[in-house]
């Protein structure tokens, strides 16, 4: 009796303690322009140039410890505004799960752009960043 006993407890641990996640990061390549005034009120000159900043360094989204407990998994789709410096001005959550959106905005937040330049002056950018959470455990079955 004693044996069974002991038998059960060694294996409940490893379930838990090796569920599979996995964190992906999805953005429009084309953001929105926010023109400033000083540029818009010149008159679009023909052929005017426009360089889209790209993201120059990212830090990845953690899945939250305590997400991964409750088994919250699900999308994070966040309102991104890059300043002219390139530098993340906010990450504001439009949807998801409150404990992913947090760890999404986090890390958002964290990244680097070059400069967008319109006509050679850099402009403000904003655009929708969906970070998808997803938890992939064997001992949960979803027949």
């Amino acid at each position: 009796m004693k044996e069974k006993e002991l038998s059960p407890p060694p294996k409940q641990p490893v379930v838990p303690v090796t569920p599979t996640w996995s964190v992906s990061v999805s953005t429009d390549p084309y953001p929105s322009i926010r023109i400033p005034p000083d540029i818009s009120s010149q008159k679009a000159s023909r052929g005017s140039s426009l360089q889209i900043g790209r993201a120059t360094s990212r830090v990845e989204p953690v899945y939250p410890e305590e997400a991964k407990r409750q088994g919250v998994e699900g999308t994070v789709k966040l309102h991104v505004v890059v300043g002219r410096d390139g530098t993340v001005q906010s990450a504001e959550p439009i949807s998801g799960p409150t404990l992913l959106a947090k760890a999404a905005s986090s890390a958002i937040r964290e990244w680097h752009y070059a400069q967008t330049l319109l006509a050679g002056q850099p402009v403000e950018t904003e655009q929708d960043v969906v970070v998808n959470f997803r938890l992939a455990n064997p001992s949960i079955s979803k027949n």
